[in-house]
């Protein structure tokens, strides 16, 4: 089209140079009518369409994390693998936990080794209760140990969870300048829609995972405050047998209350092994649907924190693209609308779609809704494919229409008559497409209208068609 331009603009300045030099020489001549491009006004079947790019996604997107800090041992899966509902993704180093559990166990043993040995020795001699009261001393020795590595234990673990948490904060107002440059940068037409998109979706990404660190900060502090009273309960019923081992020195063998405190001691401890099987369960971290590994964020050998993106797995059934709708197109779709999508990575194929999706709201900085239309079943489908979806919104079946380079101001046409003469009429338009204009009123099919002059036409002027010998 540029070179067909640019022969016209060379033919019209030789015109009109000759025309000079005829007038300055005096032999001035007839004017030759200007050659002008022609289509016929036709009947044809217009449709017009929301257009609109964006990517495939997964409904259903999970991130996979532990619940408990330790070593990675086990991680094979990559970015694209498939995976099973139930598969083990992620070992972590299980070693301490194990030896946790190991020490529960011994501590559930004693404990009901003491509440048999009081139930086997009730109405002994003094001498039983003095090794009552030697154990129920170490008891307590052992419930002040316990706290005091309690303490300790809760403390590191919320230090890291406040840690995460402003490193959670850090990403978030990083991804917010990043946004607010590229939002810039897009303001000036500097940069694409889709590197703003990528960066408002940075900064979503950054705000989820700061919201994430402060409930696994309100986690850590609601543990450490549940695990520190367990302990301090511990103690004081430690205490509480000890006295009462020591009010049997004095007041006699009370060995009801005794099998009861120590009956409380076999539950604490019971309890205790059951929260360090479950600790240890944490460290084996499965895929909790069918789907795809999408991406992976650390490597084997990494130590993770509680609530660290270690994976993230993205279902796969039912798959969407996510675009944006102008607020002008927004009243003309409905949920429900079928839509076809075509994928660059798929040029062999056009999907059928749906809307099954438009936001209630428009984003207040692009003034645009976020549409989602989901696609037929096709095993070569991915998330993160780029996806263009077309959504038929208007049909005009045989209607009279002209090219679109055919109008002018007014509007109107140029139509040329039998005798190669321009008539102007005025005309009354209807729905458009990218190259065709559907005419209400002005025009007939058959009619025949000026798509491409190289000088402006007058109403009655005479014009000679393009391909047609002159006179």
């Amino acid at each position: 089209m540029l070179v067909v331009v640019r022969l016209v603009l060379v033919a019209v300045t030789g015109w009109r140079l000759v025309v000079r030099l005829n007038e300055k020489s005096g032999r001035s001549g007839p004017r030759t009518p200007p050659v002008v491009s022609l289509a016929a006004v036709e009947l044809r079947d217009l449709e017009q369409s929301f257009e609109a790019v964006g990517s495939v996604e997964s409904p259903h997107r999970v991130e996979i994390s532990p619940k408990v800090s330790g070593r990675i041992d086990y991680l094979t899966v990559q970015g694209g693998d498939r995976v099973r509902k139930g598969q083990v993704l992620v070992r972590l180093d299980d070693a301490d936990l194990v030896a946790q559990v190991n020490q529960r166990e011994a501590a559930v043993a004693e404990a009901r080794y003491r509440l048999a040995q009081a139930r086997l020795t009730r109405g002994s001699t003094e001498a039983s209760v003095a090794s009552e009261l030697g154990q129920q001393e170490a008891a307590l020795a052992t419930a002040q140990a316990d706290l005091e590595q309690m303490r300790q234990s809760t403390q590191a673990q919320v230090g890291a969870a406040e840690a995460a948490l402003g490193s959670a904060r850090a990403s978030l107002d990083n991804a917010r300048a990043r946004q607010s440059r590229v939002q810039s940068l897009y303001d000036q037409a500097f940069t694409a829609a889709q590197d703003l998109d990528d960066a408002r979706t940075a900064t979503e990404v950054a705000q989820e995972n700061l919201n994430a660190a402060r409930e696994n900060l309100r986690a850590a502090k609601a543990k450490a405050s549940a695990d520190l009273a367990a302990s301090e309960a511990r103690l004081k019923q430690a205490r509480a047998a000890l006295d009462f081992a020591r009010a049997n020195t004095v007041q006699g063998a009370a060995y009801g209350e005794n099998l009861a405190a120590l009956q409380a001691v076999v539950s604490a401890a019971e309890a205790g092994l059951q929260s360090a099987r479950s600790r240890l369960q944490d460290t084996v971290l499965v895929s909790p649907l069918d789907g795809w590994v999408t991406a992976r964020s650390v490597d084997p050998g990494n130590v993770v924190e509680p609530g660290t993106s270690i994976l993230t797995v993205q279902a796969s059934g039912d798959l969407w693209v996510t675009v944006p709708v102008p607020e002008e197109v927004r009243p003309r779709l409905e949920i429900g609308d079928p839509a076809t999508i075509k994928l660059d990575s798929l040029p062999d194929k056009t999907l059928a779609g749906e809307i099954v999706l438009i936001n209630a709201a428009a984003d207040p900085q692009s003034r645009q809704f976020l549409m989602r239309v989901r696609i037929e079943s096709d095993a070569r489908l991915r998330p993160g494919m780029y996806a263009r979806v077309s959504v038929p919104l208007e049909q005009a079946l045989k209607s009279v229409a002209v090219p679109r380079d055919a109008l002018r101001e007014g509007p109107s046409v140029l139509v040329v008559d039998r005798e190669d003469k321009i008539v102007r009429r005025v005309v009354k338009l209807g729905m458009s497409t990218a190259d065709w204009q559907q005419i209400l009123e002005g025009v007939e099919p058959g009619d025949q209208v000026v798509t491409l002059s190289a000088v402006p036409l007058k109403d009655g002027q005479q014009v000679r068609p393009e391909g047609k010998s002159g006179k």
